[in-house]
């Protein structure tokens, strides 16, 4: 219980456009028949659900290249935001489904670990495909760099439309994200810097080209 509500007096201080508001939380008293405790986070509605629901369950077709590369802008946002509190926030879990979009397609980062670097290497894990090697192995200790190994696996699939554990990554984002060192991988504050959404339109508008030419 004194991990929830750290984690909700955490949660209530973020403020970001592109991260979920807390709305509010709920337990159930330890006296429930099971004799457990229930705690539920409640976060702002997200109309157009996850990332991974328009993805698989419904029609991706509804998202264009450019629409596409928004949600990567805004990702690379709420990540830099959360990466550049004074204790930097690791999502550790970031995957499609955790992408929220609401009414406007606007994507709103979810389902936060709150971790702030954390020194135990963590134990369960939900979305394997999307977890960077040092999170299973003890090669490298777990650091921000974590989550932009899973960002490039999910803009991987965003981009290509292919399960990331076909291992079929986007080229451009393979060599700024998916290294197996994460000293060689950038930063989202890189990845904002250098704007990475334009990089990829333009390198999409080069391969058109090509194809026509062809």
């Amino acid at each position: 219980m004194e991990h929830f509500e750290r984690d909700c007096r955490m949660l209530k201080e973020l403020d970001h456009p592109n991260v979920s508001k807390f709305v509010g939380a709920c337990f159930s008293p330890s006296s429930a028949p099971d004799g457990l405790c229930y705690m539920a986070l409640v976060v702002e509605y997200a109309e157009n659900g996850s990332l991974d629901d328009l993805l698989w369950k419904r029609s991706p077709y509804q998202l264009t290249l450019i629409s596409k590369m928004k949600i990567v802008k805004e990702i690379i946002e709420g990540m830099c935001y959360l990466h550049g509190q004074p204790e930097p926030i690791l999502h550790l879990n970031l995957n499609p489904r955790n992408i929220l979009l609401d009414a406007s397609f606007n994507a709103k980062i979810s389902d936060l670990n709150m971790q702030s670097l954390p020194t135990e290497r963590i134990s369960q894990y939900q979305y394997l495909p999307f977890l960077a090697p040092e999170q299973i192995s003890k090669a490298h200790p777990i650091s921000t760099k974590c989550d932009v190994f899973s960002f490039g696996a999910l803009v991987s699939e965003l981009l290509l439309h292919k399960k990331a554990y076909t291992l079929n990554f986007h080229d451009t984002i393979e060599s700024r994200c998916l290294d197996s060192d994460p000293n060689k991988r950038k930063s989202f504050k890189d990845l904002k810097e250098e704007r990475l959404w334009d990089v990829i339109l333009e390198e999409s508008k080069s391969v058109k080209v090509k194809e026509k030419v062809r």
